[in-house]
């Protein structure tokens, strides 16, 4: 049900519209319990529920920690008309100025409205008065959030900001998600897919994403479980609350933009070949060690997530984004082991036992007739396509495969 709440902040007026009656009834108790100047309050999903989300909420600092709206952040909102669906047409406006000299142009963007309030509730005060400098356009947006560049005590720092309503969308999706997964499954022949189970990883990864200080967390334990290398880097976070982070700035070129210029010209330069060399090796490190030491991985590691910063002749690689991680059992890892072994003594049984390792319970379903089939199908795969290493085994080409047939 569609909700209105007014609350009188300084003479100003501030509305909250949203479309969930138990957000609205959380909110309306913390507000009711709150004094003059209330702080901001987020919205917060978190994994949990039949959705991937829990319907928690509100989130009230605790008294002598309240983080309030400043003065300019409320002429904002009152310049808003209270209103916040005019607020909104008003960001994606302002949001528009930005897309024209864009390499993403087609990626969400919020105005500055936004993310005064989010920046300030979050530092506990004014935006100029915590930053020396705070560029208003920002650096990048993706679907989550969008990075501003900022500076503090003279030191460059990144300002991450969740867009507007993107936990509430979310569970939207999720829901939507979840009852086509359900009618899908209620056609004959095709309960077995599993595709609520497979929505509801994906909304728990989705879930994960829309909280910012989750986010840090992840940040944290990559900064401590790559402490030792000193060509590997992760920002370091200073500042999270679910909806923005304060983290130092890496620096560097995106590994994605090279690749991208390199195609265009369509040849690379002795310096380019050797970073190239570089990035290719130091990331196949970055990744077996987050898989078999760390059984911590970074979900999202493309290349649009590495930069190369190569100032100075030592080269560095930046890791950002960490809003994706997936946590690996010890079962996990050693059945994904076991497939590349596999893969290399093109050994179809043995890898067609690791696949099934993945998902035990799916493993118990299956009748004996179903693991020959699938046990078959494997070793078709591989004898046109996987002969063992030292053959020109196309790897990712195999893996795709292996995949096919398992959906």
């Amino acid at each position: 049900t569609a909700y209105d709440i007014r609350l009188s902040l300084v003479g100003s007026e501030m509305c909250i519209r949203d479309s969930d009656d138990v957000v609205a009834a959380v909110l309306a108790e913390r507000l009711a319990a709150v004094a003059v100047r209330p702080p901001v309050e987020e919205e917060v999903y978190d994994g949990g529920d039949e959705f991937g989300y829990e319907r928690a909420s509100g989130g009230r600092r605790k008294q002598g920690s309240a983080r309030q709206l400043s003065p300019a952040a409320l002429a904002e909102l009152q310049a808003d008309g209270g209103d916040a669906a005019g607020g909104r047409k008003r960001q994606r406006k302002k949001a528009r100025k930005y897309d024209d000299d864009d390499d993403y142009p087609d990626a969400p963007r919020h105005g500055w409205s936004h993310t005064r309030c989010l920046v300030e509730a979050a530092v506990g005060c004014r935006v100029e008065d915590y930053f020396e400098a705070f560029e208003r356009r920002p650096l990048a947006s993706g679907s989550i959030a969008q990075v501003h560049r900022a500076s503090r005590r003279g030191v460059d720092v990144a300002v991450k900001v969740r867009h507007p309503r993107v936990a509430f969308q979310m569970r939207v999706d999720s829901r939507l998600m979840v009852l086509g997964a359900r009618c899908v499954e209620a056609l004959p022949g095709l309960r077995g897919l599993r595709l609520s189970d497979t929505v509801h990883q994906f909304s728990a990864s989705l879930a994960q994403q829309s909280r910012l200080d989750r986010e840090a967390d992840a940040l944290r334990a990559f900064e401590r479980n790559f402490r030792g290398w000193r060509d590997v880097n992760f920002p370091k976070p200073l500042l999270a609350t679910p909806g923005v982070i304060v983290e130092s700035f890496a620096r560097g070129t995106l590994v994605n933009g090279l690749a991208r210029d390199a195609k265009v010209r369509g040849d690379l330069t002795p310096r380019e070949r050797r970073n190239g060399a570089h990035l290719v090796n130091r990331g196949e490190d970055i990744y077996l060690k987050m898989l078999l030491e760390d059984k911590l991985m970074h979900a999202d590691l493309h290349p649009g997530n590495l930069l190369l910063d190569d100032r100075g002749g030592a080269r560095r690689i930046n890791v950002v984004d960490a809003g994706m991680v997936a946590v690996l059992s010890d079962d996990e890892c050693e059945a994904f082991v076991g497939l590349v072994e596999a893969l290399g003594a093109a050994d179809a049984a043995a890898a067609a036992r690791c696949v099934r390792r993945f998902d035990p319970a799916n493993d118990e379903r299956m009748s004996d007739d179903a693991k020959r089939a699938f046990d078959a199908d494997v070793a078709a795969l591989f004898a046109t396509s996987c002969r063992g290493y030292g053959t020109g085994v196309d790897f990712g080409e195999v893996v795709r495969g292996v995949l096919t047939l398992i959906r």
